[in-house]
């Protein structure tokens, strides 16, 4: 497969300083500006999962609030294991950081709730959704639904570190950790990085966006006529790693695609815990 590549990220630490990046001066969202509106920064990459691109003045404070709404939810739950066990925080409020993760210990319907610190180094586990191929919109298909699981991601340490963890603090028995997993939100979430970061290269009239509506949209179900995800199995050291692709000829004849061409984001969160590639159609090139 060949890539044009414009723009690709990569954050290596849980801790890297924000990349404020030039003012937008309009909404991404609604294409609505000032004086109608107030603007605010907005994270590409969500701050609550260690994300450090800064799109300045990019989101009227009603976009913000339905952003916030579905990213808040993802981090304070299904993301909550994963953020504690590495310790990552949004940064604003000492009780708001996790030290524990909430599991249940023992065979339905006899289970218990306990918690286990993540100060003594406990490896993980997390969830994300993945697809049996690209999105439907390269088959010339609409349709939202398809055919799709939910893949484990895990720490490096967690084969060598997880038994003895959960014996030392909570005796034997099966452990289930517990977090929920909005397959909408998370679609949303997905959409909303892609764009935003198509955004920062290219320009809010670069494109011709596909997702907006369904960013803004209030906790839509899961959708996968532009969003696309496949389990994959190699070694990458970045914590995050995304880029801005615009397919050409070659690369979307090998897809079995028409001769449309598209604006994609490739991104995969969690690279280091070898979680799913994600190929989300942002949109197509204006001429």
């Amino acid at each position: 497969m060949v890539h044009t590549f414009y723009m690709r990220h990569c954050i290596m630490k849980i801790r890297e300083p924000d990349i404020r990046l030039k003012s937008v001066g309009v909404c991404i969202y609604c294409l609505r500006a000032p004086p109608e509106v107030r603007l605010t920064a907005e994270h590409i990459i969500p701050k609550g999962l260690g994300g450090n691109l800064v799109l300045v003045d990019a989101s009227c404070l009603e976009c913000a609030v339905v952003t916030g709404r579905f990213e808040q939810k993802l981090l304070r739950d299904t993301f909550r294991n994963i953020r504690g066990a590495l310790g990552i925080s949004s940064g604003r409020r000492k009780k708001d950081r996790q030290t524990h993760a909430k599991v249940k210990r023992g065979v339905k319907p006899d289970q218990t709730e306990v918690e286990l610190p993540f100060s003594e180094g406990m490896p993980f586990c997390g969830t994300f959704l993945t697809t049996p191929g690209p999105p439907n919109i390269f088959h010339g298909q609409n349709a939202p639904d398809s055919p799709y699981k939910m893949t484990f991601i895990f720490s490096p340490l967690f084969k060598s570190r997880m038994e003895t963890y959960l014996t030392k603090h909570s005796g034997k028995g099966t452990y289930e950790f517990l977090a929920t997993f909005w397959d909408g939100n998370f679609c949303q979430m997905l959409a909303k990085i892609a764009h935003s970061f198509a955004v920062a290269h290219l320009g809010v009239d670069g494109f011709k966006p596909y997702l907006t509506e369904y960013i803004r949209a209030k906790d839509p179900p899961r959708d996968f006529t532009y969003i696309g995800g496949q389990a994959l199995d190699v070694d990458n050291p970045a914590l995050h790693d995304i880029t801005l692709v615009v397919a050409p000829k070659r690369y979307r004849t090998a897809l079995g695609i028409a001769e449309k061409e598209f604006v994609l984001v490739e991104l995969c969160l969690l690279a280091n815990c070898r979680a799913p590639n994600y190929l989300i159609v942002v949109g197509e090139p204006i001429p």
